[in-house]
């Protein structure tokens, strides 16, 4: 049946007999009823005239599925929270090759046929996540390429990982020379500020770390020899203490300014 030349259903009689490649009983391009008689097929062609329901005609319909309205639903149901369900690359995959299959047997192979073109596409977005999977088998092996296949990305991952580099905390640059100058000459006495040995080396140690935000002030910097500063890395010297020897250090530093 056609609706100003367009194709709108396809009836087939109970003695209609599929060729080795073609079964019109399962095309899914539109929906497809079966009759038992001519009188049958009239029915359903005035119900169509009319407007009416197809859910009430003669002859069970063994097409696609149908909305209320007798078009065909090619919606699809969306998840409790309301987003449309994603499909991992192996649903693509079999998507592809299986729907494109049948589409090109359903349009009997002929090239200038719609249904044969979109198997034509399906085929080819199948074959397309073949490609990727292979890659991904060829670089990384089999189960990441398994994985691959079966993993869904999740739509807020990106803003996720952009989320937590803003959050990050800034690194606090190297303290400026004039202040480490300060420390060691002025405050220090060229002398370790832990252990009171005299360093030529002096390594000016932030007590609360730089990658942690640890400010470039007096407060939070420290004169160490090469081995205090080790032992301070490491923590097996506290930053409470740390923090009391440069407090000390800072008073006396005031007292002789």
């Amino acid at each position: 049946m056609t609706y100003q030349e367009q194709p709108e259903m396809k009836i087939v009689t109970a003695d209609y007999t599929p060729s080795d490649f073609t079964d019109e009983r399962s095309d899914f391009t539109m929906p497809v009823r079966e009759v038992q008689s001519f009188s049958d097929a009239e029915e359903i062609f005035q119900e169509m005239a009319n407007g009416r329901s197809q859910s009430g005609a003669s002859g069970p319909n063994i097409g696609m599925p149908q909305t209320g309205s007798g078009e065909i639903d090619t919606s699809l149901e969306p998840t409790e929270d309301g987003e449309m369900p994603d499909l991992p690359p192996g649903g693509f995959l079999l998507v592809g090759l299986i729907a494109g299959g049948l589409a090109i047997q359903q349009g009997g192979f002929d090239p200038s046929s719609p249904v044969t073109l979109l198997g034509i596409g399906l085929l080819g977005l199948g074959v397309i996540v073949l490609g990727l999977t292979y890659r991904v088998y060829a670089s990384e092996g089999r189960s990441a390429a398994i994985e691959y296949l079966i993993s869904v990305e999740e739509e807020n991952a990106d803003e996720t990982s952009e989320t937590e580099t803003e959050t990050e905390t800034e690194k606090t640059p190297p303290a400026p020379k004039r202040m480490k100058e300060n420390i060691y000459f002025e405050r220090a006495d060229q002398e370790c500020e832990w252990c009171g040995d005299r360093t030529d080396s002096p390594e000016v140690h932030h007590i609360e770390k730089r990658s942690e935000g640890g400010p470039n002030e007096y407060d939070n910097l420290i004169a160490l020899c090469p081995t205090c500063h080790s032992r301070a890395d490491k923590g097996g010297i506290s930053k409470t203490k740390l923090r009391a020897k440069v407090s000390r250090q800072n008073d006396q530093w005031s007292k002789e300014v």
